[in-house]
Order: structure tokens, then C-alpha cells, then sequence
């Protein structure tokens, strides 16, 4: 616990490069408390003129923002030679946090519930985007950093916007250095990357990329580098539900592909209008879904934080009172130790004053701080006394015993030096440990690079309480690395959900260059190698013209590295392989609907189709597909290889014309 100006400090929660987040209450008269988060910069930062301009411009942006749906700026001001801001304290989780305890239940977010949460936070980008001053002039806010991390979510069903931190305005101070990103490239919108350029159009993007993944419970980029991120972040490339295997209502999806579209002028043109569109998808769904609700979804998914808040929240009063009742009795300082930080080993200077001597001599002398030290060994070496103890519970420290007058009298003014009392205790904190538990189990488990020789589920027990490395390995799987914090005197749990390791599958023909089709989407030619996750079923289908198409399911494995496929004339059958028997051929396909035609388009590479103008959310070979009799016109789009094609065709109602075949350039 640390007083800081009319704040109260309780923990750390937070920190980063330029400064550190604490829990805090705010102090005013007639015992008036509430509890605030207080951003500070950093001590090392504070004499760094960029560093103070952009924690003053977070808080004067955000500042001016009032909304229910964005975190409120509540105060900006220095203390002791270092500027902070003080926001209202959300208790609850980040969107990223929440979504991944659902993975870790082995559940999908409700639908319901991520329609509400998206909506809402577009809601407060919405008025961030059109905000003005007290004049009516536009803000021109531009959040740039629209991520799940910064979306909270109150244990009370609230959804607040956060961290206004690299926000573009027309009243920053600092400017972006040229060449630098702004933002996590994971989110950010092709534009920002090639080009640099940054509208309200790429929180759009951003939002959008935030939707896909809670819908398909992934992360829609990956890469094993912020540079491979990057790269395929510039592409701009859209895995569609359809190809990872996610059940997604089509309205929705076409909510979201527009979001994510590549050229800014085809995405939904405001954050309103993206948050009016995800509301119309709850209402055809018949979702209504509301705060109370989401409060109920968080409490099931977080029951003993939600329980730990309480308690903090009920040793926060307490040590309040303490206090007020210390600041106004003789002590003038108390310890800056709060019970839920670890006490540090080493030596900490502790001041207090006594408004007398005691007029009676005693055997010992007592100096009483209200600090619960828990039940932590700590020594005391005063000077001239051989060795006083602090006693667990409230902390009182005790001078040994000394006879006679002036024995008694040298005892206290060891322990407490009038006016600056000076005791130096040499502190020792409890161990900690950790429960760890991964999916699968059976994982080694690594501490700080060492082996534990344990597997999980496993118990450390008598670790140094600060920050480690856990490390899981797990045959067949990609080894995970956590980093973990050991609290004194606590067993803190820690789970791993392992992801399968990736093998690499040579598929090739005879003759070569066929069509290589992996869950009927085209994927290359061959000699093509098929690289997926140990485990994974995936349907191939190898096709040439001329050639008897050939195909099979494979399981994806160290010991399966490659499938050679023989191919034979048209009405022949592949060598070593049985003839498909007539129950496998395709049923025969229904006619188009009234007024509709059915078209297929096969290209070279593969494609995204963009039809009229909008994204189908479909790729090439895109087979069977209905539309509107009449004349359209395709776009087809492979970001991967800068190849595209456009043309034009016509279809009566009822005609199932042959196949488009396109070669892109």
C-alpha cells in the first residue's frame, strides 16, 4: 500500500514499456473512497518529454470521451516528479482473457453473447469516431488499436473500450515517427501496412478481425513472427468459416467478410453501420441478449476471481480505515507493503514517531504497523540490540528483553528513534507454488529451463515467489512456454492447452501438374506438400483432364509422409487402389430454383470470388453455386500470389452452363 497524492495504491496490475497500472482508491472527505485505476509513468520514464506527451494525450482524448461503452478518464495530474492518469476501474476481464477460459471450458462463446459484446464495443467506437469538442469541433479519433485485449468485460455485464494510448486526434502532441506501426499487426487493416494509411476504416477492419475470432474460436493470423504476421496481414487473405469447419449462420458470415473486405470502400462504411448490421443478424437469429446476462456468463466462468475481487474489495476498506486511524493517531508513515505483494527479501527501512517517552520503564518496547505480514519470517536488527523479532498478524515489533531502567529506556529508543525512527528488517518471504494442469495430459513439465521431472497434472511446491517460465512438452505436440508469476504463500493454478505439431505430407501424381483438392478445396498442384496438424482427417482429390479423378482420406502422421497416385485414362482405375463402387458417385443434382441458375468457376491458382461487387465468402473451385438469372460480373483474387481476373458472363433462368475456367495473372 502506497499513498500516493489523495490516491491510495493497493497493486500492481499492469506494466509496460512507458508505465505501470495500480489498483487504487480515490480519498476525499468524509471518508469518501472509490476505486479508480491509476496509470503512472514509469521513474526511468519520467524525464523522457515523448514519453510524458503521450501519457498526456491518452488521458486528455479519453478525457473527452463520455460514454457508457468506453473506459471514462477520471483525473491527470503529477505526484512526486511523475505524471499519471486515474480511469474508471472495470472489475472484470478482457475480451481476450474471457474468450480463452471458453476454449479452456472446451466450449464456443455463445453466439448471442459475442453478437452483444461486438455490438456494444462499436458502439463506443462509433462515438468515439464522431466525437467533438465542447465547440462542436471534430476530434477526428482514430482508436488504431482495436484488439480484444483492449475490449473489457465487467463481472456486472459491462463492455468498455479501453486504452486510448496510440489513438490518432487532431489534438495529439506527438506524432507518428515515419516508418513505425502503430497497433498489433495481428488486427491491424492491409492499408495501414502497405500504404500507411490509417482511417476510421481500419478500426472497422480491426473489429471485424476481432468478430471472425471469437465466431471461429481461432486466431484468424498466425505466424511463428511478427514479421510472418505482417506479411500476411499486408495480403490481407480471409480464411472463410466454411474452410475451417465453423458452423456460422451465412448472414452473419457476410457481416463479417464485408468488415474484412481488402479495399477500404467495399467494408461497411462507419462502426454504426457495422454495429447495426450485427444487430440485425441477433434479431433475424431471434438472440436478444442483454448486460444481466453476460453478468451471469461471466460469473460462471470466473467464480473464484469473481470471489478473490470480493475479498480484495473487503481488505481494501480495512486497510482504508487503518489508515485514516493511523493518520490521525502519533505514527506518520506506514509501511508501502500491502498484503497481496510479495514482501521483498532484503532490507526495508521503516520510519515511525512517537509523541513521547514512556514514562515507566519496561523489559520491551513495541511498535505496532498496520500491515498484515501474514504469517512471513522477519527479523529485526536494530542498532545496539541483538536481535529483535517482528511477530506475524499486524506486525509488531518487540525489543528483547533489558533490565533495568537504562536498559529499558536504550531498548526503545533502539527500536523507535524519536522524530525518525529508523529499524532495518532483513525479510524473508514465504515460497509459493503452482498447480499445473494441460490438455493433453502427461506433459513434461519444465521450470525455467530446467526439468521438474514431473508430468501433468503436477504440484511445485517451494518455488521463490516473482516471475518463471513454464515450459510443457508433450510428444507429437508443439511445446508451450507460459510465463508465470509465484505468489508467497499461494499455490496459483496454470493450464496449457497444447497444440498438435505439424507434419508435412508429399502428395504426387502420374503424370504430374493435377489438381490437388484437400476438403474440396483447391490447394495447388502436384508435387504438392500438405502440411497439417498430427491427427488431422483431411479428403484429397487429385484431378486432371483426360484423367479418372482419384481420391481418398488421410490421417495426418510421422509415420504417413507422402500418397503417390497413379493416374489412368477417363473410365480406367487408378493401380493398387479399388474401384469406387456406384454407392460413392455424387446423386444427382437438383435443378435450379425458380428464376436461378447454377453456375460453377474453376480457376488457376485458386481465388476469393467477389461477385457484383460483394465477397461471396467462397474460393474456386466454387461448384454448384445458385444466382439470379441475368448478367454479372466476377472478381477473382488470390492475395497470396498478387494474381486477380475479371470477366463478365450471362445465365438464363434454369441453365447450368459449363464450367468457367480462369487463368489468373
Amino acid at each position: 500500500m502506497e499513498r500516493f497524492g489523495r490516491y491510495v495504491l493497493f497493486e500492481k496490475i499492469g506494466v509496460g514499456g512507458m508505465a505501470e497500472v495500480y489498483r487504487a482508491a480515490s480519498v476525499g472527505e468524509a471518508g469518501f473512497v472509490r476505486t479508480v485505476a491509476v496509470k503512472r509513468i514509469l521513474p526511468t520514464m519520467a524525464t523522457t518529454d515523448n514519453y510524458v506527451k503521450m501519457l498526456i494525450d491518452e488521458a486528455s482524448i479519453a478525457a473527452q470521451l463520455h460514454h457508457n461503452n468506453i473506459i471514462q478518464v477520471l483525473d491527470l495530474g503529477t505526484e512526486a516528479g511523475l505524471y499519471f492518469m486515474a480511469m474508471e476501474y472495470v472489475v472484470g476481464r478482457n475480451l481476450g482473457a474471457v474468450a480463452r477460459r471458453v476454449l479452456n471450458e472446451h466450449e464456443r462463446f455463445p453466439l448471442a453473447a459475442v453478437l452483444y459484446v461486438v455490438e456494444q464495443a462499436l458502439r463506443g467506437l462509433a462515438y468515439a469516431h464522431t466525437a467533438t469538442d465542447a465547440t462542436g469541433q471534430p476530434l477526428n479519433i482514430i482508436h488504431r488499436d482495436v484488439s480484444p485485449q483492449n475490449i473489457l468485460l465487467g463481472y456486472d455485464g459491462a463492455v468498455k473500450l479501453s486504452d486510448f494510448g496510440i489513438a490518432k486526434s487532431d489534438t495529439r502532441q506527438t506524432e507518428t515517427v515515419a516508418g513505425t506501426v502503430k497497433g498489433k499487426p495481428a488486427y491491424m487493416a492491409p492499408e495501414q501496412l502497405n500504404a500507411g494509411l490509417t482511417t476510421r476504416s481500419a478500426d472497422v477492419y480491426a473489429m471485424g478481425v476481432v468478430l471472425h475470432e471469437l465466431l471461429s474460436g481461432r486466431r484468424m493470423r498466425t505466424g511463428s513472427t511478427d514479421l510472418e504476421v505482417i506479411s500476411r496481414a499486408m495480403k490481407g487473405a480471409v480464411p472463410t468459416f466454411d474452410s475451417l469447419g465453423i458452423d456460422v449462420p451465412t448472414p452473419l458470415a457476410q457481416v463479417v467478410y464485408t468488415a474484412l473486405e481488402f479495399e477500404p470502400a467495399n467494408r461497411w462504411p462507419t462502426a454504426d453501420s457495422f454495429a447495426e448490421a450485427v444487430h440485425a443478424v441477433q434479431q433475424q437469429l431471434g438472440m436478444p441478449y442483454n448486460g444481466s446476462q453476460l453478468s451471469l456468463l461471466m460469473g460462471s466462468l470466473f467464480p473464484q476471481e469473481i470471489a478473490a475481487e470480493r475479498e480484495m474489495a473487503s481488505r481494501m476498506a480495512q486497510e482504508l480505515r487503518q489508515l485514516r486511524g493511523v493518520s490521525s493517531g502519533s505514527f506518520q508513515q506506514v509501511s508501502q507493503h500491502t498484503p497481496r505483494t510479495p514482501l521483498p527479501t532484503g532490507e526495508v527501512l521503516l520510519q515511525a514517531g512517537i509523541p513521547a517517552q514512556p514514562s515507566t520503564p519496561s523489559t520491551s518496547a513495541t511498535l505496532s504497523i498496520p500491515v498484515d505480514l501474514g504469517d512471513a519470517s522477519v527479523r529485526a536488527t536494530p542498532p545496539g540490540l541483538p536481535g529483535a523479532v517482528l511477530t506475524p498478524g499486524q506486525g509488531t515489533l518487540v525489543a528483547p528483553p533489558a533490565t533495568g531502567k537504562r536498559g529499558a529506556l536504550a531498548a526503545v529508543a533502539a527500536v523507535l528513534v524519536v522524530g525518525a525512527a529508523a529499524a532495518f528488517l532483513v525479510l524473508k518471504p514465504r515460497a509459493g507454488g503452482l498447480s499445473l494442469t494441460s490438455e493433453p495430459a502427461g506433459a513434461a513439465v519444465f521450470l525455467d529451463g530446467r526439468d521438474t521431472g514431473k508430468t501433468t497434472p503436477a504440484v511445485l511446491k517451494e518455488l521463490d515467489p516473482g516471475h518463471h517460465e513454464v515450459e510443457f512438452r508433450s510428444p507429437d505436440h508443439t511445446p508451450l512456454k507460459l510465463a508465470v508469476e509465484v505468489v508467497a504463500g499461494e499455490t496459483n493454478p496454470g493450464r496449457a492447452v497444447l497444440t498438435p505439431a505439424e507434419v508435412t505430407l508429399q502428395i504426387t501424381s502420374e503424370p504430374g501438374d493435377a489438381n490437388v483438392e484437400i476438403d474440396g478445396a483447391l490447394a495447388g498442384r502436384t508435387p504438392h506438400a500438405l502440411v497439417g496438424p498430427i491427427g488431422r482427417r483431411v479428403k484429397v482429390r487429385v484431378v486432371k483432364d483426360g484423367y479418372a479423378p482419384q481420391a481418398t482420406e488421410l490421417l495426418l502422421g510421422r509415420a504417413n509422409t507422402g500418397w503417390a497416385v497413379k493416374l489412368v485414362t477417363a473410365g480406367g482405375a487408378p493401380a493398387g487402389l479399388p474401384t469406387p463402387s456406384p454407392a460413392a458417385a455424387p446423386a444427382r443434382k437438383a435443378p435450379p430454383a425458380a428464376g436461378k441458375a447454377v453456375i460453377s468457376i474453376q480457376s488457376n491458382p485458386w481465388a476469393r470470388v467477389v461477385l457484383d461487387g460483394k465477397d461471396t465468402g467462397r474460393f474456386t473451385p466454387l461448384l454448384d453455386f445458385e444466382i439470379a438469372a441475368g448478367t454479372h460480373k466476377v472478381r477473382l483474387v488470390n492475395d497470396d500470389e498478387g494474381a486477380r481476373d475479371e470477366f463478365t458472363f450471362s445465365v438464363k433462368a434454369g441453365e447450368r452452363p459449363a464450367p468457367y475456367v480462369r487463368v489468373l495473372k
